[in-house]
């Protein structure tokens, strides 16, 4: 599914940069803002980033906590069982 065809809260159009990107590299742990960017100035650059830095961290997702990739949880049967006796 393309990031780029997916509204999320209504600022995809503000933020349609971060899309791309995403969508163009999907599999990419590093973005580059000389690459983002091209043709802005850096201090232009760098406000783009905070500003969709400061929208990713406003939305609730951001709030919740992480879980380790390694985390066990007991499955709802056995937390059930557990619950009633």
């Amino acid at each position: 599914m393309s990031f780029v065809n997916i509204t999320i809260f209504g600022v995809q159009a503000r933020h349609s940069w971060v899309f791309t990107m995403v969508d163009q590299d999907p599999d990419s742990n590093d973005y580059q803002l000389s690459h983002i960017f091209q043709g802005l100035d850096k201090d232009s650059a760098l406000k783009k980033m905070k500003d969709a830095k400061g929208w990713l961290q406003s939305l609730p997702l951001f709030k919740r906590p992480l879980v380790k990739t390694s985390a066990q949880v007991q499955s709802c049967i056995a937390i059930s069982m557990r619950v009633t006796t």
